[in-house]
């Protein structure tokens, strides 16, 4: 939605969202002085109007931290700062945060309805993940570019009808999840990888994806945000 588009009102339980306008896709929210939730991206601005049921007490507690510096502990294939802030209780704190580049997640599903997914080895669990083709957003790129790119270089796949679909920011990292969904795609091309990706490309029907995504024994898939935001847009929840 631009910002000059016309305002819209949304209810969800005694919560009113007020929609003024919306840009590019990153939200962050405070409670204002008046029990509103506040988006504060200069591109968007969302309002929970109303008290809500679930309101903390304290809110001033969530918002009065204050940074006090920062700095790189160590560089290498992820970099860590540590940000030192002073608390809301007076008091000062040393956190250690990952330094990484945001990056995207694309859930793509094919003409024929088939959901395009990849397979690569992780070294953190140590063990081969599933997930929807995703990559950072390299520097000087918007999320909609790397978007276009990444399904290309992972799947040979390419999309006419990319729409996005939710930012989720970390908690101890600087990094945000772009999640997309990229409809109608079709294979125009082999893979294009990098030295450090041995990537296979798999596809399930919506009917596996499904039971795939639901099952609790399935533990090796790393896109489950993705999974249900994307059976919400095909009505499959």
């Amino acid at each position: 939605m631009r910002s000059d588009s016309p305002a819209r009102t949304g209810r969800i339980g005694n919560l009113g969202l007020h929609i003024v306008g919306a840009g590019k896709p990153h939200l962050s929210f405070f409670m204002d002085h008046e029990s509103n939730w506040v988006n504060l991206h200069p591109h968007s601005f969302f309002v929970w109007s109303g008290a809500p049921s679930f309101e903390p007490k304290n809110v001033h507690l969530m918002s009065n931290w204050e940074k006090l510096s920062q700095k790189t502990m160590y560089e290498g294939f992820r970099n860590i700062v540590r940000k030192t802030f002073r608390l809301p209780n007076g008091k000062t704190a040393d956190f250690d945060i990952m330094d990484v580049p945001s990056f995207v997640c694309i859930a793509a599903i094919s003409k024929d309805k088939q959901i395009i997914l990849v397979d690569q080895y992780r070294p953190g669990p140590e063990f081969s993940m599933v997930s929807f083709p995703e990559g950072r957003i390299d520097p000087g790129e918007v999320p909609e570019q790397a978007v276009e790119r990444e399904l290309r270089e992972e799947t040979g796949y390419t999309s006419p009808n990319i729409r996005f679909l939710k930012s989720i920011p970390h908690a101890y990292t600087n990094q945000t999840k772009y999640i997309y969904l990229a409809q109608d795609c079709e294979l125009v091309q082999a893979q294009e990888l990098d030295d450090l990706e041995f990537i296979q490309v798999k596809t399930l029907s919506l009917e596996e994806f499904r039971a795939y995504l639901l099952s609790p024994q399935i533990t090796d898939f790393n896109s489950v945000d993705a999974g249900y935001l994307l059976l919400d847009q095909l009505g499959l929840l």
